[in-house]
Protein backbone atom coordinates (compact mmCIF):
# COMPACT_ATOMS: atom_id res chain seq x y z
CA UNK A 1 0.00 0.00 0.00
CA UNK A 2 1.48 3.41 -0.91
CA UNK A 3 -0.65 6.40 1.28
CA UNK A 4 -0.36 9.71 0.32
CA UNK A 5 0.13 12.44 2.56
CA UNK A 6 -1.66 16.01 3.01
CA UNK A 7 0.51 17.86 1.07
CA UNK A 8 -1.83 18.93 -1.32
CA UNK A 9 -4.68 19.58 1.32
CA UNK A 10 -2.03 22.14 2.32
CA UNK A 11 -1.83 23.47 -0.50
CA UNK A 12 -5.39 24.20 -1.29
CA UNK A 13 -5.73 25.90 2.10
CA UNK A 14 -2.92 28.27 1.10
CA UNK A 15 -4.77 28.70 -2.42
CA UNK A 16 -7.75 29.43 -0.58
CA UNK A 17 -6.11 31.88 1.88
CA UNK A 18 -4.45 33.94 -0.82
CA UNK A 19 -7.75 34.20 -2.59
CA UNK A 20 -10.05 35.55 0.26
CA UNK A 21 -6.82 37.97 0.86
CA UNK A 22 -7.22 39.16 -3.13
CA UNK A 23 -11.00 39.35 -3.12
CA UNK A 24 -11.09 41.35 0.63
CA UNK A 25 -8.33 43.72 -1.06
CA UNK A 26 -11.06 44.06 -4.16
CA UNK A 27 -14.02 44.78 -2.05
CA UNK A 28 -12.22 47.28 -0.34
CA UNK A 29 -11.77 49.12 -3.79
CA UNK A 30 -15.50 48.60 -4.17
CA UNK A 31 -16.71 49.95 -1.14
CA UNK A 32 -19.04 52.50 -2.80
CA UNK A 33 -21.38 49.58 -3.87
CA UNK A 34 -21.70 47.80 -1.19
CA UNK A 35 -25.26 46.94 -0.51
CA UNK A 36 -26.33 48.44 -3.60
CA UNK A 37 -29.11 45.83 -5.64
CA UNK A 38 -29.51 45.64 -9.26
CA UNK A 39 -32.54 46.05 -11.13
CA UNK A 40 -33.16 44.95 -14.74
CA UNK A 41 -36.14 45.49 -17.45
CA UNK A 42 -36.19 44.04 -20.95
CA UNK A 43 -37.07 46.80 -23.80
CA UNK A 44 -37.47 45.02 -27.30
CA UNK A 45 -34.75 42.07 -25.87
CA UNK A 46 -32.49 44.86 -24.46
CA UNK A 47 -31.86 45.44 -20.43
CA UNK A 48 -32.03 48.18 -19.07
CA UNK A 49 -30.73 48.68 -15.48
CA UNK A 50 -31.91 50.50 -12.49
CA UNK A 51 -29.76 50.14 -8.76
CA UNK A 52 -31.35 50.55 -4.94
CA UNK A 53 -30.25 50.64 -1.47
CA UNK A 54 -32.45 48.44 0.46
CA UNK A 55 -35.44 50.91 1.57
CA UNK A 56 -34.71 53.62 -0.90
CA UNK A 57 -35.82 54.95 -4.24
CA UNK A 58 -34.10 53.52 -7.51
CA UNK A 59 -31.62 55.13 -9.73
CA UNK A 60 -31.87 55.11 -13.59
CA UNK A 61 -28.37 53.74 -14.99
CA UNK A 62 -29.00 52.16 -18.49
CA UNK A 63 -27.31 50.01 -20.27
CA UNK A 64 -25.24 47.32 -19.05
CA UNK A 65 -21.77 49.05 -20.10
CA UNK A 66 -22.93 51.59 -17.21
CA UNK A 67 -19.48 51.61 -14.90
CA UNK A 68 -21.94 51.80 -12.24
CA UNK A 69 -23.69 48.31 -13.73
CA UNK A 70 -20.20 46.94 -14.39
CA UNK A 71 -18.93 47.93 -10.48
CA UNK A 72 -21.80 46.56 -8.81
CA UNK A 73 -21.72 43.67 -10.63
CA UNK A 74 -18.41 43.41 -9.61
CA UNK A 75 -18.59 43.36 -6.05
CA UNK A 76 -21.24 41.18 -6.11
CA UNK A 77 -19.25 38.48 -7.88
CA UNK A 78 -16.31 39.09 -5.39
CA UNK A 79 -18.47 39.13 -2.48
CA UNK A 80 -19.72 35.97 -3.95
CA UNK A 81 -15.88 34.48 -4.37
CA UNK A 82 -15.28 35.12 -0.88
CA UNK A 83 -18.14 33.88 0.66
CA UNK A 84 -17.06 30.11 -1.09
CA UNK A 85 -13.26 30.97 -0.73
CA UNK A 86 -14.15 31.38 3.42
CA UNK A 87 -16.10 28.22 3.19
CA UNK A 88 -13.46 26.07 1.79
CA UNK A 89 -10.76 27.26 4.31
CA UNK A 90 -12.98 26.26 6.51
CA UNK A 91 -13.72 22.96 5.33
CA UNK A 92 -9.83 22.56 4.65
CA UNK A 93 -9.03 23.68 8.30
CA UNK A 94 -11.46 21.12 9.69
CA UNK A 95 -10.32 18.30 7.27
CA UNK A 96 -6.25 18.81 8.36
CA UNK A 97 -7.55 18.94 11.98
CA UNK A 98 -9.05 16.02 12.25
CA UNK A 99 -6.93 13.90 9.26
CA UNK A 100 -5.03 11.30 10.59
CA UNK A 101 -2.05 9.52 8.12
CA UNK A 102 -2.34 6.21 7.52
CA UNK A 103 0.96 5.47 8.90
CA UNK A 104 2.62 2.39 10.67
CA UNK A 105 3.39 4.71 13.32
CA UNK A 106 -0.53 5.93 13.60
CA UNK A 107 -1.61 1.78 13.25
CA UNK A 108 0.46 0.88 16.05
CA UNK A 109 -1.46 3.38 18.02
CA UNK A 110 -4.74 1.91 17.13
CA UNK A 111 -4.16 -1.75 17.42
CA UNK A 112 -3.81 -3.61 21.03
CA UNK A 113 -0.24 -4.56 21.35
CA UNK A 114 -1.53 -8.49 20.99
CA UNK A 115 -2.07 -7.71 17.03
CA UNK A 116 1.24 -6.01 16.67
CA UNK A 117 2.84 -8.54 14.03
CA UNK A 118 5.77 -10.05 15.43
CA UNK A 119 7.83 -9.85 12.16
CA UNK A 120 8.13 -6.91 9.97
CA UNK A 121 7.72 -8.62 6.68
CA UNK A 122 5.86 -6.16 4.88
CA UNK A 123 5.94 -3.39 7.81
CA UNK A 124 7.59 -0.57 5.88
CA UNK A 125 4.95 0.64 3.45
CA UNK A 126 6.15 3.89 1.94
CA UNK A 127 4.44 7.12 1.53
CA UNK A 128 5.99 9.38 -1.26
CA UNK A 129 7.82 11.39 1.02
CA UNK A 130 9.80 8.59 1.97
CA UNK A 131 10.08 7.22 -1.74
CA UNK A 132 12.08 10.36 -2.43
CA UNK A 133 14.43 10.27 1.19
CA UNK A 134 15.45 6.88 -0.05
CA UNK A 135 16.21 7.79 -3.34
CA UNK A 136 18.29 10.31 -2.31
CA UNK A 137 19.99 8.25 0.05
CA UNK A 138 21.15 5.60 -2.36
CA UNK A 139 21.93 8.92 -4.48
CA UNK A 140 24.16 10.08 -1.94
CA UNK A 141 25.84 6.81 -1.33
CA UNK A 142 26.17 6.56 -5.49
CA UNK A 143 28.12 9.81 -5.67
CA UNK A 144 30.05 9.07 -2.93
CA UNK A 145 30.76 5.10 -3.67
CA UNK A 146 33.01 2.89 -1.19
CA UNK A 147 36.70 2.98 -1.34
CA UNK A 148 38.20 -0.75 -2.37
CA UNK A 149 35.39 -1.69 -4.64
CA UNK A 150 37.57 -4.80 -5.62
CA UNK A 151 37.02 -6.07 -2.06
CA UNK A 152 33.31 -6.27 -2.66
CA UNK A 153 33.19 -9.94 -3.82
CA UNK A 154 30.69 -11.85 -1.22
CA UNK A 155 26.85 -12.02 -3.13
CA UNK A 156 23.89 -11.17 -0.91
CA UNK A 157 20.57 -12.85 -1.57
CA UNK A 158 19.36 -9.68 -3.90
CA UNK A 159 22.57 -9.85 -5.97
CA UNK A 160 24.57 -6.91 -4.07
CA UNK A 161 27.89 -7.36 -2.90
CA UNK A 162 29.76 -7.35 0.72
CA UNK A 163 32.94 -7.31 1.93
CA UNK A 164 32.57 -10.69 3.85
CA UNK A 165 30.41 -13.72 4.76
CA UNK A 166 29.57 -12.76 7.73
CA UNK A 167 28.74 -9.13 6.36
CA UNK A 168 26.17 -10.76 3.79
CA UNK A 169 24.53 -13.17 6.88
CA UNK A 170 23.53 -9.87 8.40
CA UNK A 171 22.57 -8.25 5.10
CA UNK A 172 20.26 -11.14 4.34
CA UNK A 173 18.83 -11.20 7.66
CA UNK A 174 18.11 -7.47 7.57
CA UNK A 175 16.35 -8.03 3.77
CA UNK A 176 14.21 -10.95 5.25
CA UNK A 177 12.52 -7.87 7.88
CA UNK A 178 12.02 -6.10 4.89
CA UNK A 179 14.09 -2.91 6.41
CA UNK A 180 14.88 0.08 4.07
CA UNK A 181 19.00 0.02 4.51
CA UNK A 182 22.70 0.32 2.59
CA UNK A 183 25.51 -0.84 2.93
CA UNK A 184 28.47 1.38 3.14
CA UNK A 185 26.54 4.74 2.83
CA UNK A 186 28.91 7.39 3.14
CA UNK A 187 29.14 9.66 6.49
CA UNK A 188 31.43 12.76 5.96
CA UNK A 189 32.53 14.43 9.32
CA UNK A 190 35.41 16.12 9.66
CA UNK A 191 36.96 16.19 6.34
CA UNK A 192 36.72 12.74 5.82
CA UNK A 193 34.91 10.07 4.73
CA UNK A 194 33.27 6.97 6.68
CA UNK A 195 31.20 3.66 6.24
CA UNK A 196 29.99 2.42 8.15
CA UNK A 197 28.80 -1.92 7.63
CA UNK A 198 25.14 -1.09 7.16
CA UNK A 199 22.53 2.15 8.09
CA UNK A 200 19.06 1.55 8.28
CA UNK A 201 15.63 4.17 7.78
CA UNK A 202 13.32 2.82 10.90
CA UNK A 203 10.27 1.73 9.35
CA UNK A 204 8.14 3.72 11.33
CA UNK A 205 9.66 7.25 11.20
CA UNK A 206 12.55 8.14 9.25
CA UNK A 207 15.46 7.78 12.03
CA UNK A 208 18.64 6.57 10.85
CA UNK A 209 20.26 3.55 12.96
CA UNK A 210 23.98 2.53 11.69
CA UNK A 211 24.67 -1.42 12.37
CA UNK A 212 28.63 -1.87 12.70
CA UNK A 213 29.38 -5.53 12.42
CA UNK A 214 33.21 -5.92 14.58
CA UNK A 215 33.88 -9.40 12.92
CA UNK A 216 38.07 -8.54 14.05
CA UNK A 217 37.12 -7.40 17.88
CA UNK A 218 38.42 -10.91 19.14
CA UNK A 219 41.31 -11.68 17.01
CA UNK A 220 43.83 -11.28 19.65
CA UNK A 221 46.40 -7.92 18.31
CA UNK A 222 44.92 -7.24 15.66
CA UNK A 223 41.31 -7.69 17.71
CA UNK A 224 43.07 -4.70 20.29
CA UNK A 225 43.98 -2.24 17.31
CA UNK A 226 40.53 -2.88 15.57
CA UNK A 227 38.83 -2.21 18.15
CA UNK A 228 41.00 0.94 19.35
CA UNK A 229 40.60 2.17 16.11
CA UNK A 230 36.10 1.57 16.10
CA UNK A 231 36.47 3.50 19.33
CA UNK A 232 37.38 6.62 18.14
CA UNK A 233 35.34 6.28 14.94
CA UNK A 234 32.25 5.97 17.66
CA UNK A 235 32.56 9.22 19.19
CA UNK A 236 32.55 10.83 15.72
CA UNK A 237 29.32 8.77 15.41
CA UNK A 238 28.01 9.91 18.71
CA UNK A 239 28.54 13.58 17.90
CA UNK A 240 26.41 12.83 14.60
CA UNK A 241 23.04 11.21 16.79
CA UNK A 242 24.48 7.24 16.67
CA UNK A 243 24.84 6.78 20.07
CA UNK A 244 25.92 2.97 21.24
CA UNK A 245 22.88 0.87 22.32
CA UNK A 246 20.60 3.41 20.93
CA UNK A 247 20.69 4.12 17.28
CA UNK A 248 24.45 2.40 16.85
CA UNK A 249 23.59 -1.21 17.07
CA UNK A 250 26.74 -3.50 17.19
CA UNK A 251 27.22 -7.37 16.08
CA UNK A 252 29.59 -9.31 17.15
CA UNK A 253 31.21 -12.88 15.96
CA UNK A 254 33.59 -15.28 17.33
CA UNK A 255 36.64 -17.40 15.71
CA UNK A 256 34.44 -20.74 16.35
CA UNK A 257 30.93 -20.25 15.23
CA UNK A 258 30.85 -16.31 13.30
CA UNK A 259 28.06 -14.18 14.30
CA UNK A 260 25.19 -14.82 16.61
CA UNK A 261 22.44 -14.30 14.23
CA UNK A 262 19.70 -15.52 15.89
CA UNK A 263 20.82 -13.06 18.94
CA UNK A 264 21.18 -10.38 17.18
CA UNK A 265 17.79 -11.20 15.28
CA UNK A 266 16.21 -10.00 18.55
CA UNK A 267 17.88 -7.07 18.63
CA UNK A 268 16.53 -6.49 15.04
CA UNK A 269 13.09 -7.05 16.36
CA UNK A 270 13.08 -5.09 19.23
CA UNK A 271 14.50 -1.80 17.53
CA UNK A 272 12.75 -1.98 14.38
CA UNK A 273 9.29 -4.14 15.49
CA UNK A 274 7.98 -0.88 17.12
CA UNK A 275 7.91 2.77 17.07
CA UNK A 276 11.68 4.47 18.37
CA UNK A 277 11.96 5.42 21.68
CA UNK A 278 12.47 8.17 23.62
CA UNK A 279 15.53 8.26 23.35
CA UNK A 280 16.14 7.31 19.84
CA UNK A 281 13.81 10.56 18.94
CA UNK A 282 15.52 13.09 21.40
CA UNK A 283 19.20 12.16 20.05
CA UNK A 284 19.14 10.13 16.95
CA UNK A 285 19.46 11.87 13.25
CA UNK A 286 16.47 12.15 11.14
CA UNK A 287 17.31 10.86 7.34
CA UNK A 288 16.69 14.72 6.64
CA UNK A 289 18.59 16.80 8.70
CA UNK A 290 21.22 13.57 7.64
CA UNK A 291 21.32 14.47 3.81
CA UNK A 292 21.44 18.38 4.75
CA UNK A 293 24.70 17.85 6.76
CA UNK A 294 26.10 15.30 3.98
CA UNK A 295 25.37 17.39 1.17
CA UNK A 296 26.71 20.47 2.70
CA UNK A 297 29.98 20.48 1.43
CA UNK A 298 28.87 19.18 -2.14
CA UNK A 299 28.83 21.80 -4.88
CA UNK A 300 25.40 23.57 -5.29
CA UNK A 301 24.71 21.68 -8.69
CA UNK A 302 25.09 18.60 -7.16
CA UNK A 303 22.96 19.69 -4.30
CA UNK A 304 20.09 20.62 -6.42
CA UNK A 305 20.38 16.83 -7.77
CA UNK A 306 18.69 16.24 -4.27
CA UNK A 307 14.97 16.02 -4.38
CA UNK A 308 14.32 16.78 -0.56
CA UNK A 309 16.61 19.29 0.27
CA UNK A 310 15.97 22.87 0.00
CA UNK A 311 18.63 25.01 -0.91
Amino acid sequence: MIYKDISFVEKVLAEQEHLKSKCEHKLDSLQKYKGQLLNVRYVKGHPYYSSHLPGKGKSYLGRETHPDVLGIQEYRLYETLLSLAEGNIEAAEYFLSHFVSISNEELLKALPKHYIPYTLNGASERSDARTLLLKDLQHLKDICPSPHPESLQISTVDGSFVRSRSESLVYNLLDSYGLDFFHELPIYRNGRYFYPDFTIVHPFEPILYIIEHLGLWFKGDIGEKYSSSFYQKSLIYEEMGFSPGVTLLLSFENSKSGPDLESFAKTIEQTFGRVPTAQARKIGITAEDFLKSQTAHLPMDIRKTFATISI
